[in-house]
Parts: structure tokens; C-alpha cells; sequence
């Protein structure tokens, strides 16, 4: 929530870290990763035992090359079939934790 009691996202942002930004978090909970160059995204819905995956062409849009969610226009989406042992381990860990409905998205 932000201060006005508005709800509000905080998306994957690219940033440079130097000697002056690293000092400021050093002390914040943030996570932090080395940037990985991909060619979309896969977004990979559960909902009870069925799978529904989808590529996501990102990086069609500067808005959306770090963050999917992050362009305003809409971005083309494929069908795709994911390999079997990655569907298993999808569903396995939705039982595990109890979700009868899951999300799992990742950078290809």
C-alpha cells in the first residue's frame, strides 16, 4: 500500500550499482541479481491439476524487457508445450504447498 492507501506494484527495475547506491542499501532488505539477457518469458498457470503454459514475447517492447508486467500495450503470448519433468515438478510443488491455483513464470 502507498501512503494514501492506494494499492501499488513494485516491478523488476534494472539498476547500476556504484560506490555511492550500494552504500544507501547496504543496510535494506533488498534483492539484488546479476542481469540476465533473455528472449521472453514463460508463464506457467496451474489451476488443480491442469497446466496452461504461455511465452511471453518481452522483449518486443524497451518497456518490457526487464519486467513483463511492466509495458503499457499488450504483449503477444504462444502456446507451449513445457517438457514433462519441468510439469511435474510445477505440480509438485503446488501440492506441496497446498495451492489449488499457481503462477510460476520464467525468464527463457
Amino acid at each position: 500500500m502507498s501512503d494514501d492507501g492506494e494499492e501499488s506494484v513494485i516491478f523488476t527495475t534494472k539498476v547500476e550499482l556504484n560506490s555511492e547506491n550500494i552504500e544507501r542499501v547496504s543496510l535494506c532488505p533488498v534483492y539484488l541479481q546479476n542481469r540476465i539477457r533473455k528472449k521472453g518469458d514463460v508463464r506457467v498457470t496451474i489451476v488443480g491439476n491442469k497446466i496452461f503454459s504461455a511465452f511471453i514475447h518481452s522483449q518486443q517492447s524497451e518497456q518490457s524487457e526487464t519486467d513483463w508486467r511492466k509495458t503499457d500495450t499488450p504483449l503477444p503470448h504462444s502456446l507451449i508445450q513445457l517438457p514433462y519433468y519441468i510439469e511435474v515438478m510445477c505440480l509438485q510443488l503446488t501440492k506441496e504447498l497446498s495451492l489449488n491455483f499457481a503462477a510460476i513464470k520464467q525468464k527463457t
